[in-house]
């Protein structure tokens, strides 16, 4: 292969589109205008050191660019949630039976007014749930394949 071509490292093509790589929500704004280049042949996304011939470069694989302290941060953030939903629902009944009030903000207290504190604790352990398996548990499973 010639020195100055760059090859796709899957399929060997030279066909290769360069441009920046954007947003998306498993690795967020990291790495967000990093160039990477995508194989018109098989459509393999890679980094520009990747390519035959060249050295290896950085994975530009969804949740590759995430390092271990941010999977921990949002782990602990999801049960967080969690935690705090059941937290929110066990003061909630607290103190409808006591006959207090608690100050809460005002999307809260709508839900919790029209549906009540157990659709209200359910829908924030819910973001907890949802934050552990969208930013935690996919791209660790993505990088086993």
């Amino acid at each position: 292969m010639d020195e100055d071509k760059v090859g796709c490292p899957k399929c060997g093509s030279t066909q290769i589109h360069a441009g920046k790589r954007g947003w998306n929500i498993r690795s967020g704004l990291r790495g967000m205008n990093q160039i990477v280049l995508t194989c018109l042949e098989c459509g393999q996304v890679f980094a520009s050191g990747q390519g035959q011939g060249r050295d290896e470069g950085m994975s530009t694989e969804p949740g590759a660019t995430r390092s271990r302290a941010s999977q921990v941060f949002f782990l602990c953030f999801g049960l967080l949630c969690v935690y705090g939903g059941y937290g929110l629902y066990t003061d909630l009944a607290r103190l409808e039976r006591e006959g207090g009030s608690i100050h809460i903000h005002w999307a809260a207290a709508a839900i919790y007014e029209l549906l009540g504190k157990e659709v209200l604790a359910a829908l924030i352990g819910l973001f907890g749930i949802l934050v552990i398996l969208f930013l935690v548990v996919a791209p660790l499973m993505e990088k086993r394949r």
